[in-house]
């Protein structure tokens, strides 16, 4: 079974190689914003806040949980983990 992730990539993938960029060469905060947008374009995102806002947190409480699962694979890795820095 192919995750939702999987096709999403293969987007990202297809969107990067019609601008002739190879997608490793590109940062994952650009690979991460256009996951983003792909999967909750702006006025999806202001749907779920307004949801949120009239006391339905279902929508914003998905799209919280996306957003982390595309953080967290590591095609949208940040190179070195995305750990805080350790306090001096």
């Amino acid at each position: 079974m192919t995750s939702w992730i999987d096709p999403l990539i293969a987007t990202i993938t297809a969107e990067l190689g019609s601008q002739s960029l190879d997608p490793a060469d590109v940062a994952y905060v650009t690979k991460r914003r256009m996951a983003y947008d792909i999967r909750w374009p702006v006025r999806r995102q202001m749907e779920a806040h307004l949801d949120a806002a009239n006391g339905n947190s279902a929508t914003i409480e998905a799209m919280k949980a996306e957003f982390a699962q595309i953080k967290a694979h590591p095609y949208f890795a940040k190179p070195g983990g995305d750990a805080p820095p350790e306090a001096s």
